[in-house]
């Protein structure tokens, strides 16, 4: 339900702050998403490169350098994209889609560099093609991190009709017909 409301997400200038920081300390953020798409649009929203969690994982488990990546040896430039090294941040944007078996074998990859994994998404969004349900799983214990403000919204109003969908209440229906929004 994209539309002339939306603003720059706060959700973009939180991952570049903490890309900033990690720099600031020495270490990487390694941007993935769970399709090609998603991926360029991460990419340009960072100002790095991004990739797509499919072709991260190809290329640690039967890539052509995956046995030196899973070394820590040096690899060609094409490769290097997909080093990791101790500190560094591997970050999965809209990781509800992403499956559940590929998010446990990210995170054993990532533990065997010294690096760490991130999720952030939202847990009531469409769900993964594959085996997936993780992120419902993270939400759902007692301490896991939540935004708490919605920012991809200038008109307040409109916010507060997305969380409405979200939460499946059908009364939102009627922000969006009055405002234009659902056309014949």
């Amino acid at each position: 339900l994209a539309g002339p409301g939306w603003a720059d997400s706060g959700k973009t200038t939180a991952m570049r702050a903490y890309a900033h920081v990690l720099r600031q300390h020495g270490h990487r953020l390694v941007p993935l998403a769970t399709s090609a798409a998603a991926a360029d649009v991460l990419g340009r929203e960072l100002s790095v490169q991004a990739d797509n969690l499919h072709k991260f994982l190809y290329e640690w488990t039967t890539g052509p350098f995956a046995a030196r990546l899973r070394a820590g040896a040096s690899v060609p430039g094409q490769a290097r994209a997909f080093a990791l090294s101790p500190g560094e941040v591997v970050l999965v944007d809209e990781a509800g889609m992403a499956g559940t078996f590929h998010l446990d074998q990210l995170t054993q990859i990532a533990a065997s560099r010294g690096a760490t994994v991130r999720l952030l998404g939202d847990d009531r969004q469409l769900p993964a093609a594959a085996a997936g349900g993780a992120l419902r799983l993270i939400a759902a214990q007692p301490g896991t991190p939540f935004l708490s403000v919605l920012h991809r919204f200038r008109d307040p109003a409109e916010a507060a009709a997305t969380l409405q969908i979200r939460a499946g209440d059908p009364a939102a229906v009627g922000w969006y017909a009055t405002s234009g929004r659902v056309r014949s």
